[in-house]
């Protein structure tokens, strides 16, 4: 629906901040024993415990990049000033929905770092849970010598590229909102 003076609810604003506060919280303890207990310097182990212990951590450091990213970077610091045109029994496209405000490029950093993350975070995911199903499904319990630099490949890689080809397809520095988005 269209209003003119729409604003956000100010409750859901604080839920989402302390929400995603204790999430930051929980992933920074989480990181910390997570190193202390297993990169600590103890008899080395299989290489295997390796990988999963670092898929692992590449999971918990997306998601803490994209929550600190999201927190950092989603206040829109300089949000469009239009006018809006009255409703009417008419359909059409109200003006501010046609104009583009010039692109100063933090909000679509901000944008494609946040895209980066998420798709970091669901391949890290899937880097896992495919590591979890050759160990369960192989008879040695070990993965091959080329696990390392494919998990890493696949799981900073393949988003790295997603998100760049995604960004030269869609973003002109004329038309920004073809990436991202302008909340008026």
């Amino acid at each position: 629906s269209f209003r003119e003076n729409y604003e956000y609810a100010e409750t859901l604003g604080v839920i989402s901040i302390v929400g995603l506060s204790f999430s930051l919280l929980g992933l920074v303890v989480t990181i910390i024993h997570h190193l202390r207990e297993n990169f600590q310097k103890k008899p080395r182990k299989q290489q295997t415990k390796l990988n999963s212990k670092v898929s692992l951590l590449c999971i918990y450091l997306s998601l803490l990049a994209f929550i600190i990213t999201f927190l950092s970077g989603v206040q829109n610091s300089s949000p469009q000033n239009s006018t809006m045109e009255e409703p009417s029994n008419q359909n059409h496209i109200p003006a501010s929905d046609r104009h583009v405000e010039p692109d100063r490029g933090s909000c679509t950093a901000v944008a494609a770092l946040l895209h980066f993350f998420l798709l970091a975070t669901f391949s890290w995911n899937s880097v896992y849970g495919t590591q979890l199903v050759l160990l369960v499904r192989s008879m040695h319990r070990s993965l091959p010598p080329y696990w390392t630099p494919l998990s890493l490949g696949v799981g900073w890689g393949v988003p790295a590229v997603v998100m760049a080809i995604t960004l030269a397809a869609t973003y002109r520095v004329e038309n920004p909102l073809g990436y991202r988005q302008e909340e008026l």
